[in-house]
């Protein structure tokens, strides 16, 4: 059990995890897997920081159920994923942090007040898209473009660039609509 403090009660690892959180832990991943690219270790990493990442973005979007705006918030989600994987392309923190930035705050504009959280979905369903659209350039192609399976050719830090830029969007946005809010009442 983890205590916050003298005045919470105590809480398990299970009432930590988040999808928001395993996104966060899998571009963590994803950067030591870029950093030991040469190496093994550094395969495994990228296999093992793609699959949390999935299971983050199914997660999250799994999550959507319970949720008011789901339609809304998914569809801008998916649509700005696709977006960025099949015309960005962003592989550089030149082209991520922008393009992230961007895409968190339509999710959280979209998701209303509160609800900045749901700015991580953009980047969580940007790989499972971007590996879809690999794989099509593949078929398309015939197989002559063959599919990379080592750590993306970028600085490490870049994949998780695009989740905290997101993030950091959604949180600011969420508490620009909350403000908003309280200065209608």
């Amino acid at each position: 059990m983890v205590s916050l403090d003298a005045q919470s009660p105590s809480r398990s690892l299970r009432d930590w995890l988040t999808p928001q959180l395993l996104l966060v832990v899998s571009g963590l991943v994803v950067a030591v897997a870029v950093a030991t690219a040469d190496s093994e270790v550094g395969r495994v990493l990228n296999g093992l920081g793609g699959l949390l990442w999935i299971v983050a973005a199914v997660w999250m979007a799994a999550s959507l159920r319970g949720e008011p705006r789901a339609l809304p918030i998914g569809v801008v989600a998916a649509a700005a994923a696709l977006i960025l994987a099949g015309i960005i392309r962003p592989g550089t923190f030149l082209t991520a942090i922008p393009a992230f930035l961007i895409a968190g705050a339509l999710v959280a504009m979209v998701a209303g007040p509160g609800k900045g959280y749901w700015a991580l979905l953009a980047p969580a369903l940007y790989f499972p898209i971007h590996i879809v659209i690999a794989i099509g350039r593949v078929i398309a192609a015939h197989g002559a473009r063959p599919i990379r399976t080592a750590p993306p050719p970028t600085d490490a830090l870049v994949p998780l660039s695009m989740i905290l830029a997101a993030g950091v969007a959604g949180m600011v946005v969420a508490k620009l609509l909350d403000n908003r809010d309280v200065d209608r009442r």
